[in-house]
């Protein structure tokens, strides 16, 4: 812990956001609570030093992290095994030098601050900061019970070992910058996201299959399905937001399904539509806010069908309800009526 600290970069801005202030406070939640062992004082002191000069220095700088000062100031108050009375009375002052915390009363302020500060940064904020900043900056990797320093222990010996062989090399590659990237060592080969994944090549492979004259994709993944489909064939995709890049047998057009007009009406004999009638009415997009939303649309998209038609979509399903304005979930008794009433013989769901 101590030689993770010391290699701590002083450039590291000091707030408890994206800074100092948030490794510390992290540090402070792992030693007392027995993740690591150390001598509290020892381990923080560099922090500490940073915090003490910091505030010595102020001269109404706009960018002092008041508030989180005074959250890590009062955490290390609070150390319940600190005996060095010189770090306690260095803490003390600390905070009562703080600018404008104890502008009226400094104890009641210092009270609402600290409660505010509470709030704000939970345990879940502190774990996140944690694996956020420490893991970037030291190579802390986290398992349920244990803590090691495996990353960045090896990440040291790796650019030994890469400066080494740079020296006998004719090709001058410098290391300018550190840029650890620790978590593809412990990754599989290629992340899936799930039934994300599983759709979409499911639905490409159908579309091979079938080859339709012609087929529009209405709102999926462009690095989904979509590019899935353009390997191998032309793809019109209508989406309500727009496309800023040109993609290769990708025809784009910007359009609000709710509002269809009466030249795409049979238009079509195949349509796929993944993870996306959900969120129609909801505003998350831009879309206009609709109730019914998600039911012109799948109106819309049978509309646009001709006879005969495929049409592939999927969406949540589980107890039904909107969690807003992220999406709508399914009843499958619901969409079962919905699909049959619509003339659709078979649908593809996800679970949520």
């Amino acid at each position: 812990m101590h030689e993770t600290i010391n290699n701590l970069h002083t450039s590291i801005p000091l707030c408890i956001k994206k800074g100092l202030l948030g490794i510390g406070s992290g540090i402070i939640y792992l030693l007392r609570n027995h993740f690591v062992t150390g001598d509290e004082d020892e381990i923080l002191a560099c922090i500490d030093d940073a915090v003490f000069d910091a505030i010595s220095n102020y001269k109404n700088d706009t960018d002092f992290d008041r508030e989180g000062t005074l959250y890590y100031l009062r955490k290390r108050a609070l150390n319940p095994n600190g005996e060095n009375l010189q770090i306690k009375q260095k803490i003390k002052k600390a905070i009562v030098q703080l600018p404008d915390i104890y502008r009226q009363n400094k104890k009641k302020s210092l009270l609402q601050k600290s409660q505010m500060i509470r709030n704000r940064f939970s345990f879940k904020f502190l774990f996140r900061s944690l694996l956020q900043q420490v893991y970037t900056f030291t190579g802390l990797r986290f398992s349920i019970s244990t803590v090691s320093f495996s990353s960045y222990s090896v990440l040291k010996k790796q650019l030994k070992e890469f400066n080494r062989q740079g020296k006998e090399s004719p090709v001058s590659f410098p290391v300018t910058k550190l840029y650890p990237v620790y978590e593809d060592r412990y990754a599989g080969a290629g992340r899936l996201e799930f039934h994300y994944f599983y759709q979409d090549l499911h639905v490409a492979q159908r579309i091979y299959k079938n080859n339709p004259v012609r087929h529009i994709d209405i709102g999926s993944r462009i690095n989904g399905v979509v590019a899935c489909v353009a390997s191998f064939r032309e793809i019109e995709v209508y989406d309500i937001r727009p496309l800023k890049m040109p993609i290769p047998n990708v025809f784009f057009k910007q359009f609000d399904l709710m509002q269809l007009n009466e030249e795409d009406a049979e238009s079509v004999d195949s349509i796929s539509s993944l993870h996306v009638l959900e969120h129609f009415g909801l505003g998350r997009y831009g879309d206009p806010v609709c109730y019914d939303g998600y039911l012109l649309g799948f109106m819309n998209i049978h509309r646009m069908l001709k006879k005969r038609g495929k049409f592939y979509f999927s969406v949540p399903m589980g107890k039904q309800r909107v969690e807003f304005h992220a999406h709508r979930v399914f009843s499958l008794k619901y969409q079962s009526k919905q699909t049959h009433s619509g003339g659709i013989r078979s649908v593809l769901v996800t679970s949520r």
